[in-house]
């Protein structure tokens, strides 16, 4: 990787933390911590990486990690990822 794609990495990681620290900030904890896994990550795996790319921002090497269930995020992207996921499921289940 060139030294201006690494410098592009880190400035977007430190983004991140910063982000995650200010939503840490301003929302509560979760109290129920199984309910990514419970009940957002089945709807995911049917999600393209793109598409949660795009919900997030979060690189897509991370985002398969999230698909495919190796990882739970960050509670701040649970609400994007969510969101995806659902219109995802909507939008199928409504084909015409």
């Amino acid at each position: 990787m060139s030294a201006a794609g690494r410098k592009r990495v880190g400035q977007r990681s430190s983004d991140v933390v910063r982000a995650a620290r200010e939503w840490q900030r301003q929302n509560p904890w979760p109290t129920d911590l199984g309910y990514f896994e419970r009940e957002v990550a089945p709807k995911v795996a049917q999600v393209a990486v793109r598409e949660l790319v795009e919900a997030t921002g979060l690189s897509s090497a991370y985002c398969r990690r999230i698909r495919d269930g190796r990882v739970v995020p960050h509670p701040m992207w649970w609400a994007p990822i969510e969101r995806i996921a659902n219109a995802r499921r909507t939008d199928q289940s409504n084909p015409g």
